[in-house]
């Protein structure tokens, strides 16, 4: 896989696509599930509070 002089892709054979599939339903599936409900995962002890809620759900957003 390269890049062009503007950015765009050029040179992806079927595995670098594959491989980018794969990625990004296993980090969407990762942000919905484990980050969103950290608790429930074992991520933290205690609940989050609404202002760590809501800078999860900011930081979220600019990851996808």
């Amino acid at each position: 896989m390269t890049f062009t002089a503007h950015g765009a892709v050029t040179g992806v054979t079927d595995q670098v696509s594959t491989m980018l599939l794969l990625g990004l339903f296993i980090s969407r599936g990762l942000v919905s599930t484990l980050l969103l409900k950290p608790t429930e995962y074992g991520l933290m002890d205690d609940e989050p509070s609404n202002l760590g809620i809501s800078n999860l759900k900011v930081r979220l957003c600019k990851v996808h």
